[in-house]
């Protein structure tokens, strides 16, 4: 007896019933939201094992100890003294310590080495700039995002699901405050260097600092290196009298060209001028912005850079150029017409 197989194409039957629950499990369950539970209440969460992952991922070698109390929030501590009170266990147990004060100490460390690192390689920046710039970097919005890259996020000891901007920068301070105390200052700046300082990478610094009034600013500047008053002139223009009108004024001084913008109006395209005239005297160029990271800045002398830059307010191009007119030559700009 031939027996012949021939293939057929067509689904099987148990694929079929199996999509049909798919569907209707759909329907009626996968609808609803799951309940948010906290990661120390999943059956598979080991806490050590984390806490070890995350310093070897980092390649800082500290204790487990060390890393637990950087993760200790103080709503969290509260919380424990809360629940040991209800029990009647208000002396029995060990006392823990929230990252507050680690906190604090490691904002302190960041804040001043990051301003003396900025001035190292930004010494035309006026000191405001560098202030606001090291602000930015040290918010709680800049460190929450670096944290959540690093790790943090899951390891914070906190009765909230989601951990807060506030307590994800407490732990980043906090690890910075640990390298500090156990490793020395030089590990704790080169951890600076090479997980917060590169988030400055392509960010436009004037932009961070955001200058008020930048044309009062740049007539400072002129007065106090004894120069006449900037003199605007429309360079070109398009779309007069509709809505994609766009105008191109330049600031001339002594007949060169100090900076240039574009803008919707000719006050705003002069507003954007001036921004272009700041970012020129204080070379915040995408040129003239030169940070190193990594193995090339670790050994560079930043403690030479403690003292502060030069106030808007007494800052002059003739202290960063050998020229008797410091708007000649070396700021020209050239722009093709």
């Amino acid at each position: 007896m031939c027996v012949n197989n021939v293939e057929k194409r067509g689904i099987k039957t148990w694929l079929s019933n199996t999509l049909r629950e798919m569907k209707d499990r759909n329907r009626d369950f996968d609808l609803v939201p799951h309940k948010k539970r906290h990661k120390r209440e999943w059956v598979n969460w080991n806490y050590d094992s984390e806490i070890y992952a995350f310093g070897k991922r980092l390649n800082e070698d500290l204790s487990q100890d060390e890393l637990k109390k950087i993760f200790i929030d103080q709503s969290y501590v509260d919380e424990e003294e809360k629940r040991k009170k209800d029990l009647g266990l208000e002396n029995v147990g060990v006392t823990l310590l929230s990252n507050s004060e680690l906190s604090n100490k490691g904002d302190s460390i960041m804040k001043s080495f990051t301003q003396s690192y900025l001035r190292f390689f930004l010494p035309r920046v006026p000191e405001e700039c560098i202030s606001s710039i090291s602000h930015n970097l040290c918010s709680n919005q800049t460190l929450s995002h670096i944290g959540g890259y690093i790790g943090c996020k899951d390891l914070i000891m906190s009765p909230l699901i989601d951990p807060t901007e506030e307590m994800i920068a407490n732990s980043v301070k906090s690890l910075i405050a640990v390298l500090d105390e156990t490793k020395g200052s030089k590990q704790c700046e080169k951890f600076i260097i090479d997980i917060i300082l590169p988030y400055l990478h392509d960010k436009d610094l004037l932009a961070i600092w955001d200058p008020v009034d930048p044309e009062n600013k740049v007539r400072k500047i002129l007065q106090n290196d004894g120069l006449p008053d900037f003199e605007p002139r429309l360079m070109r223009e398009t779309g007069r009298n509709t809505i994609f009108s766009c105008y191109i004024v330049g600031l001339y001084v002594n007949k060169n060209l100090i900076g240039y913008g574009p803008g919707e109006t000719i006050q705003v395209a002069q507003e954007m001028a001036a921004y272009d005239a700041l970012r020129r005297f204080f070379n915040l160029t995408v040129s003239g912005v030169r940070f190193k990271f990594g193995p090339a800045a670790h050994n560079l002398d930043y403690k030479s850079k403690q003292e502060a830059n030069f106030s808007i307010r007494d800052w002059k191009l003739s202290y960063f150029t050998q020229n008797t007119n410091p708007v000649e030559s070396p700021r020209k700009v050239a722009v093709s017409m």
